[in-house]
């Protein structure tokens, strides 16, 4: 059973990638989230993905460990995050 995850004004900076918000199958976004999203003009993605966007890598990641490993708790994806970019740093 896949766990919702309501995204609400406390928790939706934690999803916006660039000026998009892609909203997965496991997302419910209140009503009060999209006319924030809209006011700032953050494109809502129901869709896969185009691998031609420019996206930067650490909002590849995080979109990454939200779809195919459900892994959404925000200190978590921060420090895998953090733990790939660094490995790619030092050439690892």
């Amino acid at each position: 059973m896949n766990k919702k995850v309501l995204i609400t004004l406390r928790n939706i900076e934690e999803y916006i990638c660039g000026n998009n918000f892609h909203v997965s199958k496991n997302m419910i976004v209140s009503p009060v989230a999209r006319d924030y999203l809209k006011g700032r003009n953050i494109k809502l993605s129901y869709n896969e993905i185009n691998v031609n966007e420019e996206v930067s890598l650490g909002d590849k990641i995080k979109i990454i460990l939200e779809k195919e490993f459900n892994v959404v708790e925000t200190k978590k994806v921060n420090r895998i995050i953090k733990n790939v970019e660094e490995m790619i740093k030092n050439g690892n």
